[in-house]
Order: C-alpha cells, then sequence, then structure tokens
C-alpha cells in the first residue's frame, strides 16, 4: 500500500509540474520501513531504516519529479 501511495503523489506532483509554467518545480524525497508484528524494533530502529531509505532514493533521483 505504500508504494502505491508513493506513486500516486509522485504521479500528481509531475502533473502540477506539467501543467504549471511556474518558476520553480515540486519535488519530494520520502522514505519507509516496513516491519512485521513478530519483529521486535525500537522505534528509532524502525525510523532509522526509513531514513536510510530516504538518502538512497535521494541518491538515486528517483524520487525527483524534474520537467
Amino acid at each position: 500500500e505504500i508504494e502505491l501511495l508513493h506513486n500516486n503523489i509522485m504521479q500528481q506532483m509531475q502533473r502540477h509540474n506539467s501543467e504549471n509554467a511556474l518558476p520553480y518545480t515540486l519535488s519530494l524525497s520520502a522514505g519507509y520501513s516496513q516491519y512485521s508484528r513478530k519483529d521486535i524494533l525500537s522505534i528509532d530502529s524502525i525510523i532509522s531504516a526509513a531514513d536510510k531509505a530516504m538518502y538512497q532514493m535521494k541518491n538515486s533521483k528517483k524520487c525527483q519529479v524534474r520537467l
């Protein structure tokens, strides 16, 4: 579900950027992590995993929309 939500947001930003002649474009860097209720993880480790994913996406420029 989270990947679908992320893709929807990215498509909406791309549409906004292409339909509006503004002096800027919107972009987004986001990260998420998934875990099972069976896993014993601290909130810090979950946030750390999401933060790491965000920086990986940001560095690969997969999550940036530019026209």
